[in-house]
């Protein structure tokens, strides 16, 4: 017969008893059971944390950069083939 290892209030399964003891036993469960709201656990995909925005900002900046300097040599080059003349 399996024992099961069920905090019902949190929906928390563990696979051992001592599992459930450390869960219960826990911040987070006791900051639950008094009606505080749990805090965000950490998640290193998170997008909003601030290195990930800055990394995402300087990718759309060096995008940008490349298409201005595409831009720019084009012009530069549709210059340089006007100012040509054919014999």
């Amino acid at each position: 017969m399996d024992i099961v290892n069920i905090c019902i209030v949190l929906r928390y399964d563990s696979l051992t008893s001592v599992f459930l003891l450390q869960h219960l036993a826990s911040q987070r469960h006791k900051n639950i059971l008094e009606g505080k709201p749990p805090k965000p656990r950490w998640s290193p995909y998170d997008r909003s944390h601030p290195l990930l925005r800055q990394s995402a900002l300087l990718v759309s900046a060096v995008k940008l950069i490349i298409e201005l300097l595409a831009a720019m040599q084009t012009k530069a080059m549709q210059q340089q083939l006007s100012t040509l003349t054919f014999p």
